[in-house]
């Protein structure tokens, strides 16, 4: 485990002046375009099973069923004179298949993850290297709880959330030239160079490969 130590970058200039770079696409500086804004910040990133694993509260194959919310916090900003958009959450419900560590009361949990579209100007604000929610969609996460919202979140952003996809399609998309919207909304990532097939093949060996702890219908 290390602490991966990033630029924050400024919202207020970044929401008005600014054009965050996502997945080799550069956005369309006129403020009428809605903008996709990358804002980086120091976050805990696992590089090993075993500390990926020992961290986790949950770890469980799960399905988003929906009910996607986000919640926005706002500060007011005297350079600007108007509220401007300082952190935003985002919920979604998922129905777990399998469990393979842990317990919980039922088989929906609520997970959440750190983006929201900025109401005033309608831009995608993300705070996490972690894909949007989209119902239906299948992943492995290693969650931790946090009480303060009273919610899951993936342990270390996206090195707690993997796809279910065979590994060797993680293998082609990584070996790829191209990296396309679709390959992203697979991996789970913006940033192709943060697929760790490493890990992919430990979580395959050491969850997939073995029977859960407890399995839905």
């Amino acid at each position: 485990m290390k602490t991966k130590f990033l630029l924050i970058i400024v919202i207020a200039i970044l929401l008005f002046t600014g054009c965050a770079k996502i997945h080799e696409k550069e956005c369309n500086e006129t403020e009428s375009e809605t903008q996709v804004i990358h804002v980086e910040m120091d976050q805990v990133i696992y590089e090993d099973y075993a500390d990926l694993y020992n961290s986790a509260d949950l770890v469980v194959r799960a399905h988003c069923i929906g009910n996607i919310e986000s919640k926005l916090e706002y500060e007011y900003d005297g350079n600007y004179q108007k509220d401007v958009l300082v952190f935003a959450i985002t919920s979604a419900d998922f129905k777990i298949d399998e469990i393979y560590k842990g317990l919980t009361d039922d088989d929906l949990i609520k997970i959440s993850q750190c983006y929201g579209v900025e109401e005033s100007t309608g831009n995608l604000v993300m705070y996490s290297d972690l894909t949007e929610f989209n119902e239906d969609d299948e992943w492995i996460y290693f969650l931790s709880w946090d009480s303060n919202y009273e919610t899951y979140f993936a342990c270390g952003d996206y090195t707690g959330r993997y796809s279910t996809a065979d590994i060797s399609i993680m293998e082609n998309i990584v070996n790829s030239n191209d990296y396309s919207d679709d390959d992203a909304r697979i991996a789970g990532v913006w940033n192709k160079n943060l697929i760790s097939i490493e890990m992919y093949k430990a979580v395959f060996e050491n969850l997939l490969q073995n029977s859960p702890e407890v399995k839905y219908d």
